[in-house]
């Protein structure tokens, strides 16, 4: 663009850091928002939300943290950005403190700021919390839960043993749910000795993903965990029948011929 004298704007940059932002190109990152400041492209609200989430996504917290301060105007695509941050980082304490701040500064949550709190509370193991924000969300904000709230929430449930919270939850989801959502659940069942759910949830990602050979494995592996070796047997002899095979990398012996 710029040997054809075309000067890049705005839209541009957004596209570029929303680029860079997929693969973490840091440096790229930086170089861009030195064109904006140089540019002064860089004051916009827009791309500033944008480099708030790159940056993030790069693991760039402090980047985050500047970019976000330096802003006037902050809208809910603005804190949404920077709770996402904190949640990607770990920080779940930090993103759930910018939620309450967001919400000291009048500015109404929408669904995606909901869903970044919601996998805040998921990489941290706090059920309760998620409970609490995925119950305002409807009640005080009347927004819709997406399936995506949902996976968090059953992701959360799963990830501190409460299975039949996560599987209720499943079950009272209104779109069909992922396979996200029902790997989560079979992933708990095999931390946690639970071979009944994760029968159920094997099946259902039978349904969804036949020929992932990967639901087998983990079904067979808490099979034998719990010493139950002839439906590890049957479920590999349903397998060939199925015509679904191991990648090679598999470590599950029983799956070798």
């Amino acid at each position: 663009m710029i040997e054809f004298r075309f000067k890049p704007n705005l839209i541009t940059l957004l596209a570029l850091v929303s680029a860079c932002s997929l693969i973490g190109a840091f440096r790229l990152i930086k170089e861009i928002h030195s064109y904006a400041f140089r540019n002064l492209i860089e004051p916009h609200p827009q791309l500033k939300s944008g480099l708030v989430e790159a940056y993030g996504r790069c693991g760039c917290i402090v980047s985050v943290q500047l970019v976000f301060e330096s802003m006037t105007d902050r809208d809910v695509v603005a804190w949404s950005s920077l709770i996402s941050a904190y949640a990607l980082h770990g920080d779940a304490a930090s993103a759930l403190k910018t939620f309450q701040d967001m919400e000291s500064a009048k500015v109404l949550p929408d669904d995606v700021a909901f869903l970044n709190v919601l996998k805040a509370c998921s990489h941290a193991g706090l059920a309760d919390e998620a409970l609490v924000y995925f119950k305002r969300m409807q009640d005080d904000y009347g927004l819709r839960a997406s399936k995506d709230h949902y996976s968090c929430l059953v992701d959360v449930l799963s990830r501190v043993g409460r299975l039949e919270e996560a599987y209720k939850v499943i079950q009272a989801m209104p779109e069909k749910p992922t396979a996200k959502t029902w790997g989560a659940l079979l992933g708990a069942c095999r931390n946690y000795g639970e071979v009944e759910l994760a029968e159920i949830a094997a099946k259902e990602l039978w349904k969804v993903e036949p020929e992932n050979p990967a639901n087998y494995v983990l079904l067979g592996k808490i099979y034998m965990s719990v010493g139950r070796q002839e439906e590890a047997e049957r479920l590999r002899m349903e397998m060939k029948e199925r015509g679904v095979k191991v990648s090679p990398g598999s470590s599950w012996c029983l799956f070798k011929d």
